[in-house]
């Protein structure tokens, strides 16, 4: 961009007297208009456009600035050796130096009262350490030009103060010695005598069946379930849920869905997973209308997309004897070695809570009954002790 220095001129037309009184204001300002240069050389649209560049953008550089970098990217702006830099002392001397006159609140005098203080007005703008001024006068007249010229840049420097402190550190440090101490381990082998209630007894208190309608027979090897009526007189679904768990103490050789009794057809699910279904096998027991010919179909009992039979209530006797022995996952007795010097057996712990689904499907029922076989090993209490010595 093309510099053009900026210089103020301010006209002071001084009092007029004797002579000057022959020739009329009019006059006056007519020869000053005819001495003035022609502006045709200066204003051409060369010198406009070299001086302010045309300019268009919808995203400025300004607009990827960081609000941190705001305060620092203003003073860089501001005193740069260009046309930017200059534009902003100008403004900020402008904004910051002009002075302060009070002309008063009378508007009929305030031509008088400009009058009055032109000079602190206007000559306060040109200090000794902001711009010169020289007068022009020509053969004795009382009226005359002044030309001031103010500066329009001041160098910005700055300077950075390092201070650098160093520190001496001494230690003292003392070591001290310790009698040494050693333990000694060993581990010894553990064994558990049965000191509680043992055979049926001890096993119908280690398994337990969720089910508040559940008996045992007397050998305690035999847990029958009894699942309520649950009928409408439609043909559709019916599922009763109970849960099976095994505490510590017992050691089962047997646990098994032994026995079956129900109406229609029926399917048994452990912890959501079919593993028995009476007739044929399948997915999940449904209610579907069978196709019996022309302008004919029947309620149907399916296992997933295969038809078991048509709903009906007939009453059977099945035998499943699905184990679930390994399923229960019971707690063993332990532990079977010791390392420490006192030995503890907590006995409460239980397996996982086994989920028993009993599903039917028929038009009508009588009770449901579901026996689980029981057999093993069981003791209600145990005494450890333990071989040798460390």
């Amino acid at each position: 961009m093309k510099k053009i220095p900026l210089s103020l001129l301010i006209c002071l037309m001084v009092g007029a007297s004797g002579a000057a009184n022959a020739q009329s204001m009019r006059d006056r300002v007519q020869d000053n208009i005819d001495a003035m240069p022609s502006i045709e050389g200066i204003f051409t649209q060369e010198n406009v456009e070299n001086t302010v560049v045309p300019y268009e953008t919808n995203r400025p550089p300004e607009a990827d600035y960081n609000h941190n970098d705001f305060d620092r990217l203003e003073l860089e702006q501001q005193y740069q050796d260009d046309a930017t830099g200059q534009a902003w002392t100008t403004m900020k001397d402008s904004a910051t130096g002009r002075p302060s006159i009070d002309l008063g609140d009378d508007p009929l005098s305030l031509a008088d009262d400009a009058v009055e203080q032109a000079d602190s007005v206007v000559g306060g703008l040109f200090s000794s350490g902001g711009g010169v001024c020289s007068d022009e006068f020509q053969g004795g007249s009382f009226q005359g030009t002044q030309f001031c010229r103010k500066i329009l840049s001041r160098t910005y420097e700055s300077c950075q103060q390092d201070r650098v402190i160093s520190v001496d550190r001494e230690d003292d440090w003392q070591c001290s010695t310790e009698t040494r101490n050693y333990r000694k381990n060993c581990t010894r082998n553990v064994n558990w005598v049965c000191t509680g209630t043992t055979g049926a007894t001890c096993r119908k208190s280690k398994v337990i069946v969720s089910s508040a309608t559940n008996s045992w027979n007397s050998a305690g090897t035999d847990i029958t379930v009894t699942m309520p009526v649950r009928s409408n007189g439609t043909c559709n679904i019916k599922t009763d849920t109970f849960y099976v768990q095994a505490r510590q103490g017992v050691n089962l050789s047997t646990l098994e869905l032994s026995r079956l009794r129900f109406n229609g057809v029926a399917q048994i699910k452990v912890n959501g997973s079919i593993v028995w279904t009476y007739s044929k096998s399948g997915g999940d027991l449904n209610v579907r209308d069978r196709d019996c010919g022309k302008n004919c179909t029947a309620k149907a009992i399916y296992a997933g997309s295969t038809w078991v039979e048509d709903c009906t209530s007939s009453r059977r006797d099945q035998y499943p004897r699905h184990s679930i022995r390994t399923a229960v996952n019971v707690p063993n007795i332990g532990p079977s070695t010791e390392s420490g010097t006192t030995i503890t057996l907590p006995l409460s712990g239980v397996s996982n809570n086994l989920r028993i689904d009993v599903v039917r499907g028929n038009t009508s029922e009588s009770a449901t009954y579901m026996n689980i076989g029981v057999n093993g090993s069981c003791c209600s209490a145990f005494s450890g002790t333990v071989e040798g010595s460390c």
